[in-house]
């Protein structure tokens, strides 16, 4: 009796592995573009202009290339760097919209953004994403241990916290909020220049002053391009990592 031989699918037909596969990643991909979007939203109810996340993006990019990180850790920065305060999406609105200064309650439910954000950032195993899961985290993190949520300190801060943590601060002082005007850039960089030591890495600090140039010639592009370059475009890397 003939052995009967086993049927090869056609090589244009997937494999039902090949088809689970694509299933996961089309809906990994999925996952991302949503957290972006919220990420978006979190910022538009905050800020109301969208360009802090866009200079985030170049901010992140240029101090890590001067702190001489590896190309894979700057590449992915780019793009978890937007996602430091997706965690804002799970904050009220009185909170983040409120003209005056926060009550000592308030201010507490704030920092929940954190953990929030980093909780949010757990659907992704594609680096960037774990990157982003980390500043999400530690952002707000203070050299000297003061900051939130877990009090690190020093060196037990990522660089990636460390290198956010400067620039979210920088940006957020020149740019209007709710509750403030815009900070005239000289002050805010004094304001940097005061808290090496104590809130900021001094040697981030240092590296953000040795490009002031640079930092100072992104602000003016996303002064006057509110599109900027990050969402439009989508990244077909980000695409392609998910």
């Amino acid at each position: 009796m003939t052995k009967r031989k086993p049927e090869i699918p056609p090589t244009d037909e997937k494999l039902p592995s090949e088809q689970i596969t694509e299933t996961c990643n089309s809906t990994q991909k999925a996952l991302i573009d949503t957290i972006y979007m919220l990420a978006l939203a979190a910022e538009y109810r905050d800020i109301g202009a969208g360009i802090h996340t866009r200079r985030m993006s170049h901010f992140a990019v240029a101090m890590a290339r001067r702190l001489k990180l590896d190309e894979d850790t700057i590449e992915n920065i780019f793009y978890a760097a937007p996602l430091h305060d997706v965690g804002k999406i799970g904050i009220p609105d009185e909170l983040l919209m409120k003209p005056s200064k926060l009550s000592p309650a308030e201010w507490e439910i704030m920092k929940h953004h954190s953990a929030i954000g980093a909780k949010m950032l757990e659907i992704s195993d594609a680096a960037f994403m774990k990157l982003a899961q980390l500043i999400a985290l530690t952002h707000h993190e203070k050299w000297d241990g003061s900051g939130y949520p877990s009090g690190l300190k020093g060196e037990s801060i990522p660089i990636a916290g460390r290198i956010t943590a400067v620039i979210d601060v920088f940006d957020a002082l020149i740019s209007e909020r709710p509750y403030k005007r815009p900070m005239p850039v000289e002050n805010a960089l004094s304001v940097i220049r005061d808290g090496s030591g104590s809130y900021f890495d001094p040697k981030v600090v240092e590296a953000f002053f040795s490009i002031k140039d640079e930092i100072l010639s992104i602000k003016r592009k996303f002064d006057h391009n509110s599109k900027g370059e990050w969402l439009p475009a989508k990244l077909e890397k980000i695409r392609r990592q998910g």
